[in-house]
């Protein structure tokens, strides 16, 4: 059984690097990481591709062009995991 941590997002930039850390940290067997960003101003969304990038097949990203809210952020970002 896989261990998904969805992470909604939004202008998260400064946070992000640092919370993916300390997940990847617990070194638990088959984690995978969803950052669900809602289209941050920050950069968020490239940060996260880019940790995506640096931990394939763990870290992984959904990106929606809307925020509303954190709410429908865990929903989608459930649903997404459901199908990994």
């Amino acid at each position: 059984m896989r261990t998904i941590v969805v992470i909604p997002t939004y202008n998260e930039a400064e946070n992000l690097a640092l919370l993916v850390a300390a997940i990847l940290s617990l070194e638990l067997p088959d984690l995978g990481i969803l950052v669900v960003d809602d289209d941050s101003p920050d950069g968020t969304g490239r940060l996260a591709d880019e940790l995506a990038a640096r931990h394939p097949g763990v870290v992984q990203v959904l990106h929606r062009h809307v925020n509303h809210g954190f709410g429908p952020s865990y929903i989608d970002g459930f649903r997404y995991a459901l199908q990994l």
